[in-house]
């Protein structure tokens, strides 16, 4: 099937920008047209379906969203350049194009950088990358009575394949252009869980990335970690209730050590666990040595930040 490019300039004709601008340049340049969204309306439904149409320029967040599931649903491929789009100039309106973005890469719409376009119509063949990218997921790990032996963890059975019926964490894939990892730990964390998740508050414990780990391709997957504070337990225990991809009501606090003698659990999930226990701030160690150890190196921590803060080279980390 032949593919035609076009480029779609949202709001005012005369709309600029340096990154806008740039990509109008580049369009001419590869023999691009500039198509109004009328002459798109206007062609027939299998010319339409033909259509790779570039998306940039300024409009609101909802009408954003409207256009590409217009133009998606009549069989056109939209790809929103992200860094040649602009928020319109009320004080919301960037926000509003966040989400809309994050709304439209969960609903499969394809996002991409001025960058990677310069690519991807200047090649035999249709890409947008030219060399193969691994898929990114964060997976969250929330512990609640953090640092006892009766310490939980926040886990879903699955809905779907892969690892269908079988306990996680909740997780998901990164939203690109559109989020940060820890962002999207909790993004995902509340969609599965209903959980608000602080971004600011998730620590990163593990990065997982052997290319067999998932069956959907190569997943690199992040594990962060948020220890509840004890005020906010109570809350947070009441908030909790499945969602999204997780089996209807399996989202629950378990048992940290019960998970840990299980053994198992959905993709690696089980070393997710492994390493959160590793840190020492989810169960107490069953030895005394260890814990005077453990005790110890949290003390050593403390008096280095606090010296770090003072010193002339280190101090310009803590600012």
């Amino acid at each position: 099937m032949k593919v035609s490019f076009n480029l779609l300039v949202l709001g005012t004709e005369s709309a600029s920008g340096n990154k806008l601008n740039e990509l109008r340049s580049h369009c001419a340049m590869a023999n691009v047209p500039l198509t109004a969204l009328d002459q798109l309306r206007a062609l027939p439904a299998a010319d339409l379906a033909q259509q790779v149409i570039l998306i940039a320029g300024s409009c609101s967040a909802e009408s954003l969203k409207s256009i590409v599931h217009e133009l998606a649903d009549a069989g056109a491929v939209p790809i929103l350049v992200v860094d040649a789009l602009q928020a319109l100039t009320s004080p919301s309106s960037s926000s509003q194009l966040t989400d809309a973005l994050v709304h439209l890469a969960e609903s499969r719409i394809q996002t991409t950088v001025l960058a990677q376009v310069k690519g991807l119509v200047t090649s035999s063949r249709l890409m947008l990358y030219r060399f193969a990218k691994a898929d990114s997921t964060a997976t969250i790990l929330v512990v609640v009575g953090a640092g006892t032996a009766s310490a939980r963890v926040l886990t879903i059975t699955r809905l779907h394949d892969p690892f269908q019926d079988q306990e996680s964490f909740p997780g998901g894939f990164l939203n690109p252009h559109t989020e940060s990892l820890p962002g999207c730990g909790a993004r995902e964390g509340s969609e599965e869980t209903s959980v608000s998740v602080p971004e600011a508050e998730l620590q990163l414990l593990d990065v997982r990335s052997r290319p067999e780990r998932d069956q959907r391709g190569h997943v690199v997957d992040h594990g962060y970690m948020w220890l509840v504070p004890a005020h906010l337990a109570a809350s947070v225990e009441a908030s909790v209730q499945a969602g999204d991809d997780a089996k209807a009501g399996s989202a629950r606090f378990v048992s940290a050590m019960a998970l840990l003698e299980a053994g198992s659990m959905a993709f690696d999930h089980y070393d997710l666990l492994l390493a959160a226990v590793r840190t020492g701030k989810v169960l107490p160690p069953a030895r005394l040595l260890v814990r005077l150890l453990r005790a110890a190196e949290s003390l050593c921590r403390k008096l280095s930040l606090f010296f770090e803060r003072k010193d002339s080279v280190y101090g310009r980390f803590h600012r």
